[in-house]
């Protein structure tokens, strides 16, 4: 990959990193409220599904997050866009929809695959 294409990557995770952190500490203020003294019965149902939703987001988010270091630090590295299971540069066109992708095309269709005849 050509090194504006890099730096492209680069910035895009950077932000998505920034938008991920910001969302984070909005969603602490939420979890920070707590529960209303008082509330009615629905109104805890409620908040407790809620408050069970943020907690997910925010996991899936962590893992975003995490993914997005380690491609950071790929690129630092200059080993970024090599497939984690063949070893083959991995297309630039997957990498600009994908960028926290480890695996090429074809690696990541076999392992859904396999995936896929377990699950049977």
């Amino acid at each position: 990959m050509n090194t504006r294409g890099t730096e492209e990557i680069r910035h895009r995770l950077t932000i998505a990193l920034q938008e991920i952190e910001e969302a984070h500490e909005g969603s602490m203020e939420l979890l920070a409220d707590g529960f209303q003294a008082f509330a009615d019965t629905v109104d805890v149902a409620s908040q407790e599904t809620d408050r069970k939703i943020l907690l997910a987001l925010r996991e899936r988010d962590r893992q975003r997050a995490r993914d997005i270091r380690r491609a950071l630090r790929q690129l630092e590295d200059g080993n970024y866009g090599i497939c984690e299971e063949c070893g083959e540069p991995i297309a630039p066109a997957r990498l600009k929809a994908f960028p926290t992708t480890t695996l090429c095309v074809h690696c990541k269709e076999a392992l859904e695959q396999e995936q896929y005849a377990h699950a049977r």
